[in-house]
């Protein structure tokens, strides 16, 4: 199935920096692929608490078309960026262990 995508979707990976619409930076912290290989989704640090509590939002390919690709970079290595990765990887509803206000203002 052939999805319309901005071309730097076939190649963004976790790391990524995009700029979003009004000029904000955002790391990709962790990126969901198709089976066909187009991008599905992305999810960052999130900007400021919502009713989930959780330190990440996903946003959806459709979601993503007006952002633009900024930069390559390396995933961050700190403990926040670690366990960040690995909540946003979870497959499963298990309790956070990063609430909201834990990111807050990381880009």
């Amino acid at each position: 199935m052939s999805r319309k995508q901005a071309p730097w979707m076939c190649f963004a990976k976790e790391g990524d920096v995009l700029r979003t619409p009004k000029g904000d930076y955002r790391v990709i912290r962790s990126i969901s692929r198709f089976d066909d290989g187009d991008l599905r989704c992305a999810s960052f640090a999130i900007r400021r608490c919502s009713w989930t509590k959780r330190a990440y939002t996903t946003y959806n390919f459709t979601d993503l078309m007006n952002w633009s690709y900024a930069m390559a970079r390396e995933p961050g290595a700190s403990k926040l960026d670690k366990t960040l990765h690995w909540e946003t990887h979870q497959r499963v509803a298990v309790p956070p262990i990063l609430a909201c206000c834990s990111v807050v203002g990381v880009p």
